[in-house]
């Protein structure tokens, strides 16, 4: 499955209507970039489609709006939270600031993401198994040619 990339115009239209916060965090996300608070998701860009996380009483009311939809980055596998806001909206930066804003509002309502603790193992160049999210500081221990360990720091 090929995941479409953002162009520059739209990243830079996404931070363009992004609220004045210092909660906001950008980060990578689906190739492409999203917006989180708290660590929790809450506006990104698929392809150059803009989403927004939404309670179920927004999510309902946007989608009965002309050229809504659910975010469905993998087909037939929607993420019910997220809807797609229409690129007709593009040129009405008032109407999708004040849905984005909404949807910061009721995802700074969620508990904040934990840390998990992250551990990689390599076997002869292998990837056995790993998590590692945002950024932290990792050791990595060379146990053999073949083992190499990357354990994260607390």
């Amino acid at each position: 499955m090929k995941i479409p990339r953002s162009n520059e115009d739209s990243k830079e239209f996404f931070r363009s209507i992004l609220p004045d916060d210092p909660r906001i965090t950008i980060r990578p996300m689906f190739g492409n970039i999203s917006a989180f608070v708290n660590g929790n998701m809450f506006a990104g860009l698929f392809g150059n489609d803009l989403f927004v996380r939404l309670s179920d009483e927004s999510r309902k009311e946007l989608l009965e709006k002309k050229g809504t939809s659910l975010l469905e980055p993998m087909k037939g596998r929607p993420m019910k939270e997220y809807v797609v806001l229409p690129n007709a909206w593009r040129n009405q930066h008032e109407t999708i600031r004040m849905w984005v804003t909404r949807s910061l509002d009721s995802t700074s309502k969620l508990p904040p993401k934990k840390t998990k603790n992250s551990l990689i193992v390599f076997l002869k160049g292998k990837k056995l198994g790993y998590y590692l999210g945002g950024s932290m500081r990792c050791q990595v221990s060379i146990h053999s040619k073949d083992l190499i360990i990357v354990e994260r720091q607390r």
